[in-house]
């Protein structure tokens, strides 16, 4: 098995409707099943913030309307897998996108 992180892209999530507590109650089950597989290492969603290191300076995060909302580390047999993983993510239905990366094994 190989590690594999999933970046999922999608509009800034806001807690504020029956609406999203129903995504967001989609999103706890489908991590959750995953979790049951064993297969997820870590996985959390970002806050919509963050900085640009750049050399020894840095500057706030100008974000997107749509950018980067959270990962998930899992293992899987091959990228068609994790791939496979990252179509069930409840944020696809909305239009979003995940990024599936393998990870260079062996390194710290």
């Amino acid at each position: 098995m190989k590690t594999y992180m999933l970046l999922f892209y999608g509009l800034e999530f806001k807690p504020d409707s029956v609406t999203s507590e129903d995504y967001a109650k989609s999103w706890q089950d489908w991590i959750a099943a995953l979790e049951a597989t064993g297969n997820v290492l870590s996985s959390l969603p970002f806050e919509w913030s963050g900085k640009k290191v750049t050399g020894a300076s840095s500057e706030d995060l100008a974000l997107d309307a749509a950018d980067a909302g959270g990962y998930m580390l899992v293992k899987a047999e091959s990228i068609d897998a994790a791939t496979e993983i990252a179509k069930g993510a409840p944020h696809m239905v909305l239009g979003g996108t995940t990024i599936v990366r393998p990870c260079v094994e062996g390194t710290k």
